[in-house]
């Protein structure tokens, strides 16, 4: 990056986004959360749209994580889901939870949970984009204990998945929703339901660090 011309990123905006998104990744795997960050400061000050600066935040968002600072990556969250059109609510989390949660009854209704491992893969980029954001955020929020926040961020999960079709993100989604119902409404059955079928869909989407995050919530939040 240090060998790009001046004029970069804007004459050569897609391959200088590549570039520095790739050494934050870099720095970020190899410990260097200082390089990986200013990294992924000069991406957000350059990016050119939602979806850029989105995928950025998404790994600011899991540096944060791991590092303690969960609520700056809650914040961060906060700003990334807003370019996408979702607005995290900051009030009442029990009852926004609550009303995250009715449209799930609703559409399951008339189907079974079983048969969500039906749905089609997600097409919409915006979509797919905050799948991406909300899979680190809902662990930053279980470990600042916003439990209900927590929980509202896997339910958003669950709602996208069901409206616009299945990622890998999704499988993550359903088992941690599976665990919210289970703990936290006491609806075991269903809370089940949604833990097998993200299990299930390890078929679909067949990565091994998913397959072992849905088997973990199965076994140690579900059971």
């Amino acid at each position: 990056a240090a060998c790009l011309p001046e004029d970069a990123w804007d004459a050569h905006y897609a391959l200088t986004l590549g570039l520095f998104r790739r050494r934050a990744e870099v720095a970020y795997l190899n410990g260097d959360y200082e390089r990986s960050m200013a990294d992924i400061a000069t991406v957000r000050a350059h990016a050119r749209d939602a979806l850029d600066q989105a995928g950025i935040c998404a790994l600011l968002i899991t540096e944060y994580t791991v590092l303690g600072r969960n609520v700056e990556a809650v914040d961060t969250a906060r700003e990334a889901l807003a370019l996408l059109g979702i607005a995290v609510p900051e009030g009442d989390l029990r009852l926004a939870l609550e009303a995250e949660i009715a449209p799930i009854k609703a559409a399951l209704k008339d189907r079974s949970i079983a048969s969500l491992y039906e749905l089609p893969e997600m097409q919409d980029p915006v979509q797919r984009m905050a799948m991406k954001v909300l899979m680190p955020v809902h662990t930053a929020a279980y470990f600042a204990g916003m439990r209900d926040l927590y929980g509202w961020f896997l339910a958003k999960m669950t709602n996208l998945s069901l409206r616009h079709g299945h990622v890998p993100e999704s499988l993550k989604g359903y088992a941690s929703f599976g665990g919210v119902l289970c703990g936290d409404f006491g609806e075991f059955n269903d809370g089940y339901e949604f833990a097998k079928l993200a299990i299930r869909l390890t078929d679909r989407f067949p990565d091994n660090g998913l397959k072992c995050r849905a088997c973990l919530i199965m076994v140690s939040f579900v059971n």
